[in-house]
């Protein structure tokens, strides 16, 4: 049986020593071909032509961090096919909109599985069997890797249109709308054709967007003018 072959990426010494300890018990089907102790020592591992299957990677190391790292390898048609198993102290791994961690970082830029350090050897084996045979492993867990980016695609899209309403002050697209074309100089009635609404509508959505303002944000528009100002100076609308 053809060994998996491992290189291990951190900058402490001691890691890389145990580490290697731990896996020499499985050294009739794990073979550790090299080790670094940053970014540039493990390319210069690669260039010279020591390609492991799996790389482990530790993700916060002096001068380019793991995640920098990997993904230059991921974008490199050399290298891309070499599968990587990213690791960790950081616990950091909650995928919500307000604060996407290490964990998502590393998903986003191709790694293959993810560990953290005081994992057990059990746990570090089933990684690199579970990665070598095409499988996502994170945390103890296997997992669809696709499957998690498209949620995060998703994700990243809720967080977007959070901060859009965010920086939008809560108004809507129509009432932001309305703001632009009063930019221009138009009348009511001339906004009114353009949207197709009546000219009554229109004056609706300004006082709407006056009243928002002061309820919400303490906002206070006297006219046309300042509405206008305001938005340009806080980037609602841009000319």
């Amino acid at each position: 049986m053809k060994k998996t072959t491992l290189i291990i990426v951190d900058d402490h010494k001691f890691f890389r020593d145990g580490l290697k300890l731990n896996l020499a018990t499985y050294s009739d089907v794990l073979e550790i071909i090299g080790e670094a102790a940053s970014g540039d020592e493990l390319m210069r591992l690669l260039n010279a032509g020591l390609i492991p299957d799996i790389i482990f990677m530790d993700c916060q190391m002096p001068g380019k961090n793991g995640i920098e790292v990997a993904k230059e390898l991921k974008y490199s048609p050399e290298y891309q096919h070499v599968k990587i198993i990213m690791l960790s102290t950081h616990k950091d791994y909650k995928m919500n909109a307000s604060g996407y961690g290490v964990v998502l970082d590393a998903i986003d830029v191709g790694m293959d599985g993810f560990i953290l350090k005081d994992a057990g050897v059990e746990e570090i084996v089933n990684a690199v069997n579970e990665v070598k045979n095409g499988n996502g492993f994170i945390f103890g867990e296997t997992c669809d890797i696709k499957s998690i980016m498209k949620l995060m695609v998703k994700e990243r899209k809720s967080m977007l249109y959070f901060l859009k309403k965010k920086r939008n002050f809560n108004l809507t697209d129509r009432e932001i709308e309305v703001i632009k074309h009063l930019s221009y100089g138009l009348s009511a009635k001339e906004i009114g054709s353009k949207l197709h609404i009546s000219t009554d509508v229109v004056n609706t959505h300004k006082e709407n967007i006056k009243l928002k303002l002061q309820e919400k944000h303490n906002i206070v528009l006297k006219n046309v003018v300042e509405m206008v100002v305001w938005a340009i100076k806080n980037k609602v609308i841009e000319l």
